[in-house]
């Protein structure tokens, strides 16, 4: 699987979790493995989320220690095979256990099993953690949607879409980055989440930015 996110042990500056997708038919299970200077074993493996019955090894896995009642929180995405759609889960993780915390209560922001709806693919925190940034890398060939960011509000429980391209390209799946299309979002320094993107019509890719992404209205 594609995705994989390291998590630091905020009392043990030595010891950090890693987490990782395992397929599995029809479930979506998480292996969490403990890294310190002498080892690295496996700590836990958890199913929660959507059925993945028909998962595709594409998504990310994003972290953030600000969440609920002092515990951080892990955003999961994943596509589905044959343009199936695709999920993006959020969970409550203690990173001093290196363990997921209230795995029945996830919070389902986007699920979409149909051909003609969006695959995200990439996601972000804001640094704050309230906000949730995705990006599909390209749309369903069905539909008119080529590049669609959206933000999720962990506070409110509200989406929205932060930028969109139209239309779809003839050929979505075009090198090195099909125009109309999105790559990977990334927390900077700085406060601002940073897109690659190729937003017009000769396959050049660039680089926009989210900027205010703590905001319910971000600038990209």
């Amino acid at each position: 699987f594609e995705g994989m996110c390291l998590v630091p042990n905020p009392t043990n500056a030595e010891e950090f979790w890693l987490l990782t997708r395992v397929k599995n038919n029809g479930q979506n299970k998480i292996a969490i493995y403990k890294i310190n200077a002498t080892s690295v074993s496996l700590h836990d493996v958890t199913n929660f989320g959507p059925n993945l019955s028909n998962q595709y090894p594409v998504g990310n896995i994003k972290y953030n220690s600000n969440g609920v009642g002092g515990f951080g929180r892990v955003a999961i995405s994943t596509m589905k095979n044959s343009n199936l759609g695709s999920f993006v889960f959020a969970c409550d993780f203690n990173a001093e256990t290196g363990l997921f915390i209230n795995t029945s209560l996830y919070t389902s922001i986007h699920e979409s099993t149909s051909s003609n709806s969006l695959r995200y693919y990439d996601l972000e925190f804001s640094p704050d953690g309230s906000k949730l940034y995705y990006s599909t890398p390209y749309g369903a060939n069905t539909t008119p949607n080529g590049l669609t960011l959206s933000s999720y509000d962990f506070i409110s429980q509200n989406s929205q879409t932060v930028y969109e391209t139209n239309p779809l390209p003839a050929n979505p799946n075009s090198t090195p980055l099909a125009p109309h299309s999105g790559g990977g979002l990334k927390l900077a320094s700085d406060g601002n989440i940073y897109h690659l993107n190729s937003l017009d019509n000769s396959n050049t890719v660039s680089v926009a930015r989210i900027v205010n992404p703590n905001s319910s209205n971000p600038i990209y």
